[in-house]
């Protein structure tokens, strides 16, 4: 229809920006990720089990495809973890 005004998906204009609050202001530290005791290293042992020397790109690809759901989701943490430093 002519004339009629597109809306992006907040039902503002699809030309006006929307400012977005941070999370955490600069001065604060951002916060810690914890890992329960009990399941920290759990990743490294696979790996190295697999014969790797430690977590490395390729064991993180390989626990990626794996079958089990647990060494996926630790695999694309691995991964994720990796971007932060």
């Amino acid at each position: 229809m002519p004339g009629r005004r597109q809306r992006g998906l907040d039902g503002r204009g699809m030309g006006q920006k929307v400012a977005m609050k941070s999370a955490f202001n600069e001065n604060q530290e951002k916060p810690k990720i914890k890992i329960r005791p009990e399941n920290r290293g759990k990743f490294t042992d696979t790996c190295k089990n697999w014969g790797y020397n430690g977590v490395t790109n390729e064991c993180i690809a390989r626990g990626k495809r794996s079958k089990s759901p647990a060494t996926k989701k630790r695999a694309t943490f691995a991964g994720n973890a990796r971007r932060w430093n």
